[in-house]
């Protein structure tokens, strides 16, 4: 320890060399070694090698060695006290479920709630419906609430629905089917589904291996779909299938985001620097936060997430929109390209300056 203990006191202070350097390893060579501030390491590891040796000590010599486990088993199958429960055997090879059958008996239960929900809503459309017709039957004014889903996603699209229908709303909701056997599905549910099948793709290409180019061409019928309501004058709450709402968002949308155009969620998660709006934070950098690029001021640009959006139909939404669907199904070399990088790409290059109204809770 002598170079390194000369060495650290060119370096660093002194009260740091001596806390480092006085920690000695091994056996202590002389009695004095502790008054010399070189403490014995072992003597740490002594109360831990007194406390087993008691532990071995205590332990019949007969007792058996049982793994966590197989103790664990051995509880499971015993009986609850006091209770009228039946003992359930089981093992790991029967109760571990596949993905798959985790998956089929998610969609069996959950069809089976769907087409109850689906049954007490009153709704004059069911099963495959045109923008049209869905527009036909709407009171004059009514938000239709729209998500989309293939195959993959079916599970996803049924959790989506059951919260729509928890906070009221489901006779609002539509779905659109991307590929031929969601389209059935939905169909013999009860619930109405806009036919967007011709994406045709049932698999989980947004998963492991994503396949961007699939993406966007399911980003560019997103677009399409929600376009073809705007188109007559609907409003359009369009959530990705894997939201749920826990409360009718619909009379804050109302007094706040009547007056806008479009009305889009952030990737800002933090609260204190989406507080940051004047950017006078000591904690965050001037130029401003990423990811928090909706603030004013921030140098970052724009970072919405098109996984939740409120639409109006204006004029300047229609035109953003239809841009949005053209640049998606255009040509490119860029693989990273995708239905919320081409929005945000629009929202700054062609349509800056924006009137961002800050909606704060």
């Amino acid at each position: 320890l002598t170079n390194w203990h000369s060495k650290c006191s060119k370096e660093r202070p002194q009260w740091q060399c001596r806390k480092k350097a006085s920690v000695s390893f091994g056996m202590p060579r002389t009695s004095s070694s502790i008054s010399e501030g070189r403490f014995p390491i072992w003597l740490v590891f002594l109360p831990f090698a007194l406390v087993g040796i008691v532990n071995v000590a205590r332990a019949p010599s007969h007792a058996p060695v049982v793994s966590r486990r197989q103790l664990a088993l051995q509880r499971s199958r015993q009986k609850p006290p006091d209770s009228g429960w039946a003992a359930v055997e089981t093992s790991r090879s029967s109760a571990a479920l596949s993905s798959e059958e985790a998956t089929r008996i998610a969609l069996e239960k959950g069809s089976q709630r769907v087409r109850a929900a689906a049954a007490a809503v009153s709704s004059p459309v069911r099963g495959v419906v045109t923008a049209e017709a869905l527009d036909a039957v709407l009171p004059k004014g009514a938000v239709v609430w729209l998500t989309f889903s293939n195959a993959a996603y079916l599970h996803f699209a049924q959790n989506f629905y059951l919260s729509c229908a928890a906070v009221g709303r489901a006779h609002q909701l539509a779905i659109a089917a991307l590929d031929p056997p969601s389209l059935s599905s939905w169909a013999g549910l009860g619930v109405p589904v806009l036919n967007f099948s011709v994406f045709g793709d049932a698999s989980d290409f947004r998963g492991i291996g994503a396949d961007q180019a699939r993406f966007r061409r399911m980003g560019a019928m997103k677009v399409a779909a929600f376009l073809s309501l705007l188109r007559r004058g609907r409003p359009v709450l369009c959530s990705d299938v894997d939201t749920v709402w826990l409360a009718d968002p619909e009379p804050f949308l109302r007094s706040r985001a009547a007056a806008a155009d479009i009305a889009v969620t952030s990737d800002c998660l933090s609260r204190e620097a989406d507080a940051n709006k004047r950017g006078d934070s000591r904690r965050f950098d001037p130029k401003g936060v990423w990811f928090c690029g909706h603030n004013p001021q921030n140098l970052y640009g724009v970072t919405f997430n098109t996984g939740v959006l409120f639409l109006n139909p204006t004029p300047r939404t229609l035109t953003l929109a239809e841009r949005w669907h053209a640049k998606l199904v255009a040509p490119t070399d860029d693989w990273h390209l995708e239905d919320q990088r081409a929005f945000n790409m629009l929202v700054t290059e062609a349509f800056c300056p924006i009137h961002l109204q800050l909606m704060l809770t």
